[in-house]
């Protein structure tokens, strides 16, 4: 088959039609393709920090176009074999807050991974072709397309407006879940991404990818011997907010059924990331979630950060 025979049999299986082309395909004839790997770099924001490999996405926006192709055969290699390079796990450990030169608390640190770009082009591939095994609850507001805090505070008010303007009052839990991102635990999500049916070579290659995490301490410009970490995802990795999302999703999920709704709509628990805000009508019926969060949240080896939890009621009340 000469080279433009090759590349008319790729561009013939544009990424959209994946799911419905290829649903009854085992996973290894899954084939990444080079529009969808141009499809994934356009995603990636310009002008952002590299990795220890020191390349950004420029490097590859600016490449003879052959890069695409290499990519392509790269990335289906790495799912047929579920596997990924070992530098795809190293990462950095940063201060939140790290306007001056201080000692910083060992709480005030996140696993922030600067991946490789190659790592965010193929982490966009994955969320392009498995998307709809990680769909979640439209109440969790975070890592979603055009939904944000802004679209959680506006629909907070809107409950609660509805609620004062019929006269009856609200009673609001705010939540905060202790280092969420820090704790997840790898094969909790492993078990919900299998109830969810996504495919076991995919499962193996985020299994293989989190025991390659590493982290090392940064002192100017010297890095200590890598260290192994053993919960948490990725902070920093374009797949990691898809995964956190679907971690907690059956939190959402069990308390549709509790507190407020809203023209037949459960509005009773609302999330933007790590925090919950819980509506009920009731305080028994607040406190009856606030129980069913402990519950749900010790599944997944995590707890509510009590300092950061409040209670609120609004009405006349």
């Amino acid at each position: 088959m000469s080279f433009n025979e090759r590349k008319e049999v790729e561009f013939n299986c544009p990424f959209r039609s994946y799911e419905s082309e290829h649903a009854h395909l085992p996973m290894n004839s899954w084939i990444v393709n080079t529009e969808l790997v141009g499809v994934a770099v356009a995603k990636i924001e310009k002008s952002k920090a590299s990795g220890f490999d020191s390349l950004t996405v420029e490097h590859i926006t600016n490449c003879h176009p052959i890069i695409y192709s290499v990519l392509a055969k790269l990335f289906s290699l790495m799912l047929i074999s579920s596997s990924v390079p070992s530098d795809f796990g190293r990462g950095i450990p940063i201060p939140k807050d790290d306007k001056s030169i201080r000692v910083h608390k060992i709480d005030n640190f996140r696993g922030i991974t600067l991946s490789p770009i190659i790592s965010k082009v193929f982490e966009h591939c994955l969320l392009i072709m498995f998307q709809k095994h990680l769909c979640t609850s439209d109440n969790q507001f975070a890592f979603k397309a055009n939904t944000g805090c802004s679209n959680a505070i506006h629909a907070l008010r809107n409950v609660i407006d509805f609620y004062i303007e019929n006269e009856t009052t609200v009673n609001l839990g705010c939540l905060d879940i202790s280092k969420a991102f820090d704790k997840l635990n790898y094969y909790v999500l492993f078990m919900k991404l299998m109830k969810r049916k996504m495919p076991s070579n995919i499962i193996e290659l985020l299994l293989k990818w989190y025991s390659l995490s590493y982290s090392c301490v940064r002192w100017g410009t010297v890095l200590s011997e890598p260290f192994r970490l053993l919960a948490g995802v990725r902070q920093g990795g374009v797949l990691s907010p898809a995964l956190f999302s679907v971690y907690v999703n059956d939190l959402l999920v069990r308390l549709n059924k509790f507190g407020c709704s809203m023209f037949g709509l459960s509005v009773g628990a609302l999330m933007y990331a790590d925090d919950i805000v819980l509506l009920a009508p009731t305080v028994t019926e607040l406190q009856e979630m606030i129980l069913i969060c402990c519950e749900e949240l010790a599944l997944l080896d995590l707890r509510l950060n009590v300092d950061k939890s409040v209670a609120l009621r609004m009405g006349k009340g």
